[in-house]
């Protein structure tokens, strides 16, 4: 869906997609609710065992991701291929750090058990997808900030933490 994201963006600009965007977002709560509630919703269930992780609330974690894509449309509307540049960190970034961490992971980040070292290169390298649409050495710095934020032990979900702070380092 992220990367969906950036191609409507491309096509169709960064203000439409957001309002897109912002009324997925309001649908999926709509449905998430409803399903919640005991109402019968085709294709919820399903959904939600395929994009959910174990221990967190049905949803959750699409959620954050759609509040952290949103803050970025909203905060880089000016710069189009700059919020491109976030949703392909967060998407292709996040995406690599789960599958290597998960099934290569051996040596764990001191400053954070729960994480490794082959995560954490697995999302730069996904990261690194951002550099085809903003070649910079600020990309650069930004992929690898992001990569560093992403190894911390935080308690926020890291679908909204990425994409803000990577957001911010753009804007600024």
């Amino acid at each position: 869906s992220n990367l969906a994201t950036c191609l409507l963006i491309w096509i169709f600009g960064i203000r439409a997609t957001s309002v897109f965007v912002l009324s997925m977002t309001c649908t999926e709560i709509l449905l998430i609710h409803l399903s919640a509630s005991g109402v019968k919703v085709p294709g919820m269930k399903e959904w939600v065992e395929n994009v959910g992780r174990e221990g967190e609330i049905p949803g959750e974690g699409a959620l954050y991701n759609a509040l952290g894509v949103l803050f970025t449309l909203g905060l880089l509307r000016d710069q189009p291929l700059a919020g491109i540049a976030v949703i392909i960190i967060l998407a292709t970034g996040d995406g690599l750090a789960t599958f290597v961490g998960s099934g290569y992971g051996r040596h764990k980040l001191p400053w954070n058990r729960g994480k490794s070292v082959e995560g954490t290169i697995g999302f730069a390298v996904g990261a690194m997808g951002a550099f085809l649409v903003m070649p910079t050495a600020g990309t650069l710095a930004i992929v690898l900030m992001s990569s560093i934020i992403e190894s911390l032990p935080l308690k926020v979900n890291d679908n909204i933490v990425i994409p803000v702070a990577a957001s911010l380092m753009y804007y600024f």
